[in-house]
């Protein structure tokens, strides 16, 4: 029994051992199985490189198969990007007129507060005067009541004391009013700087817009037949089917966004609109320039410039101009569903980027070669285009 002991406690260990080093080899498969898992970072950028390898596949398809189309593609992207500026200088602009007119009013405040102190002080002076402007030892000989001369030295103290605290008052206020007329002069230069460059911007867009009609003129020349027409449109409708194809497959890998926020396909009749205006063509309903191309969305006719807002939380899985859809923003909303935005004017959003419910993404426009403004609207499910109309809101 003595001898036992020894190899009990010796197996007693190894089993110890043997646990730690199992323990040990499940931890370091598991730290190197979270250093080989790329990090949501690295998943985004991967994402944002994938996204920019369709856009450039589009652009050379684009390049390659019409010219016309190239370029109207690069006349209709840059008034897009200026009309973008333009929006942002609008902006500044009034935040700069704001901010002009609060310091104008402050300029005010502070010329009564000064008035008001000057006003006081020239009141002390006159109230010194009219006590025959007498010296502490003259009103003090003058005196025969000790209480009077008592009450004498108290008020000239207290009158000093006043006057001392006006006349730094005023100095305070003629530095705050110099400050503040300074600052004013700035905004206006600054007033005049944005509205120079406006202006700068809206010469170049009306040059952009002119080139952008000479470049419709010439594809309308250029389509001689219907059945070119028709080509056109097939040719868009499959680049819009490869595009959505790509990006649920970038798409994939990335995790959606949500939180507590509900699911798409619980949302049907309960969507925000994605602009205000007069719905023209409708789901399903074949287009009125003879192809017998049925439409996969709707047209919202609407004014440029008015907002388009995301109808859903989502991810940006495409911002930029795609054949026969002009300027396009695509949103992700998880589980197979995606919102598409067309023939805008500008786009405020870069793909990658998430947006909330109602978030201006882009402003209505005519891109794509239309000839009257208005948004073109569609819903996808799994690639499948899905009639829109059921899942809006009512007004």
């Amino acid at each position: 029994m003595l001898k036992s002991q020894p190899t009990s406690i010796f197996l007693s260990i190894t089993s110890i051992m043997l646990v730690m080093l199992l323990l040990l080899l499940t931890a370091n498969t598991s730290l190197f199985a979270n250093d080989n898992e790329p990090s949501k970072e690295a998943k985004l950028l991967h994402l944002k490189k994938q996204i920019r390898d369709v856009r450039a596949t589009l652009t050379k398809s684009t390049s390659q198969k019409n010219q016309l189309q190239r370029k109207l593609q690069k006349s209709e992207t840059t008034i897009g990007n200026i009309s973008r500026s333009l929006s942002k200088l609008a902006k500044q602009l009034k935040q700069q007129k704001r901010n002009l007119r609060n310091r104008q009013q402050e300029k005010k405040q502070k010329s009564r507060e000064l008035a008001r102190q000057q006003q006081l002080l020239a009141q002390q002076i006159r109230a010194s005067y009219a006590m025959g402007n007498q010296g502490y030892v003259k009103l003090l000989l003058n005196q025969e009541d000790p209480a009077a001369i008592g009450r004498t030295l108290i008020y000239y103290d207290y009158l000093n004391q006043s006057r001392t605290q006006n006349i730094k008052a005023i100095d305070q206020h003629i530095a705050a009013l110099s400050r503040i007329e300074t600052d004013i002069q700035r905004k206006q230069q600054k007033i005049t700087a944005v509205q120079q460059q406006r202006k700068k911007e809206k010469g170049a867009l009306e040059k952009q817009q002119r080139s952008r009609k000479a470049i419709l003129s010439s594809i309308q020349k250029d389509i001689k037949h219907q059945s070119q027409r028709l080509v056109q449109l097939e040719q868009a409708r499959k680049d819009l089917q490869w595009l959505l194809k790509s990006l649920s497959e970038a798409l994939a890998d990335i995790p959606p966004d949500v939180g507590n926020i509900k699911q798409f396909s619980q949302l049907k009749g309960k969507l925000l609109r994605p602009t205000q205006g007069k719905v023209n063509n409708r789901f399903g309903k074949r287009r009125k320039d003879g192809s017998g191309i049925k439409w996969q969305g709707i047209t919202i006719k609407a004014k440029t410039g008015t907002q388009v807002n995301a109808v859903h939380h989502g991810r940006v899985a495409f911002s930029d101009w795609l054949r026969g859809f002009g300027l396009l923003v695509i949103l992700d909303h998880g589980d197979g569903y995606m919102s598409l935005y067309g023939h805008n004017e500008s786009l405020y959003k870069d793909a990658g980027e998430w947006v909330e419910s109602g978030e201006t993404i882009a402003t209505v426009g005519e891109s794509g070669g239309q000839s009257d403004s208005g948004l073109y609207f569609e819903i996808r499910k799994n690639g499948k285009p899905q009639n829109p109309r059921p899942w809006l809101a009512r007004k």
